[in-house]
C-alpha cells in the first residue's frame, strides 16, 4: 500500500505528525495524477476515526477495502486536517497502472519544523 497526500503541504504535515527521528531523513515527493473512476470514497468513517492514537477500526476500513480489490484508490480525510483528504494506492490492483506518476525530487524541509515538544 502507497500512502499518499492530495498537496504537498498535507503530505509534510502528515510526515512530519508522525515522524520520531530528528534530524528528519530526507524526504522525496512524487507527484501523481489519476481519474477520479479509479478512486473509492467510503460511505462512513468509524465514529471516532480522528480519536489519538488512532482506533483499530481506522485500518480496519483500509485493510477491509485493500481486500476487496473494489479500486486502485481509497480517498480519505486527513485527521490532521479533516477537510482535505489523503489517498492509499493499491500497487497490486489491476488498474494501478493508470496512476500517472511524476519524477521524484526532493523536498527541502524549512528547519522551523524541527523537534516538536511532547503532547
Amino acid at each position: 500500500m502507497v500512502y499518499t497526500s492530495s498537496t504537498i503541504a498535507l503530505a509534510l504535515l502528515e510526515w512530519r505528525a508522525h515522524l520520531t527521528q530528528w534530524p528528519a531523513p530526507p524526504v522525496m515527493i512524487i507527484e501523481i495524477q489519476f481519474s477520479p473512476t479509479l478512486v473509492l470514497t467510503p460511505a462512513r468513517l468509524p465514529h471516532n476515526w480522528q480519536q489519538l492514537p488512532a482506533p483499530k477500526a481506522n485500518a480496519a476500513v483500509g485493510d477491509n477495502w485493500f481486500k476487496s480489490g473494489k479500486s486502485a484508490i481509497l480517498k480519505l480525510p486527513s485527521a490532521i486536517v479533516p477537510e482535505e483528504f489523503n489517498y492509499l494506492l493499491n500497487p497490486v490492483h489491476p488498474h494501478f497502472g493508470q496512476i500517472l506518476r511524476g519524477k521524484s525530487r526532493l523536498l527541502k524541509v524549512d528547519p522551523r519544523l524541527g523537534p516538536l515538544a511532547a503532547p
